[in-house]
């Protein structure tokens, strides 16, 4: 396919050298190399093609098949039709697809960063736009507010957890500076016996003298 993108280890390119084909019209003939074959005609005879799915297709019927999948394709007919956003990512969270899943059909920059989010990881973009504008794209936004199948927890789980973290720090080390501060008093002390220095400080008694 030509103008396609895809993550490799977190980061996008543009692929070259795609050597599957895309086949449309469930009754044109095979291609000779690799093809991405409607359901309809995939179902016929599942085999090691790849396979791809129209916003009403049912993305379960290919669950058995998984193992033997090299690629899943998502159609989007319009870039206003958002069902393939659900159909990746139930295919990445509950079904469990770890393969390659391709989005093809109206897909533009603007969309990719969404994509990408709900586990696509290669790119057709329509062949009338620039591959290398629509790399921009995947840079996407920063911070998200919702989950998604790259990061799973919404914005404020996150910052609930990075705030325990801090919190945990800070009195980590509120804790170590009044160890320190006990330490370096009794060290100037002359105690007559044995003193303990661990915290709290009130307990200590470096004179050994009665209260």
């Amino acid at each position: 396919m030509n103008n396609l993108l895809r993550l490799e280890a977190g980061v996008a390119r543009i692929v070259a050298d795609d050597p599957w084909e895309l086949v449309r019209d469930p009754q044109a003939p095979l291609p000779v190399g690799a093809a991405i074959l409607p359901l309809s005609r995939w179902l016929e005879n599942p085999s090691q093609n790849g396979v791809w799915l129209g916003p009403d297709d049912e993305v379960e019927s290919l669950q058995p098949w998984f193992a033997q999948l090299p690629l899943i394709a998502l159609d989007f007919p319009s870039f206003r039709d958002g069902r393939g956003y659900s159909q990746a990512y139930l295919l990445r969270t509950r079904l469990g697809w770890g393969g390659e899943l391709r989005a093809i059909g109206d897909v533009l920059r603007d969309q990719l960063s969404h994509m990408r989010q709900c586990g696509f990881d290669s790119f057709a973009v329509r062949e009338d736009k620039s591959a290398e504008d629509a790399l921009k794209g995947l840079a996407g936004m920063s911070v998200l507010y919702g989950r998604s199948v790259i990061e799973p927890r919404p914005l404020f789980r996150r910052r609930v957890g990075a705030s325990l973290l801090a919190m945990d720090v800070n009195e980590n080390a509120n804790i170590l500076d009044k160890r320190v501060a006990c330490n370096a008093i009794a060290s100037k002390l002359a105690p007559t016996n044995a003193v303990s220095t661990d915290l709290p400080c009130v307990k200590t008694n470096p004179l050994n003298m009665r209260w």
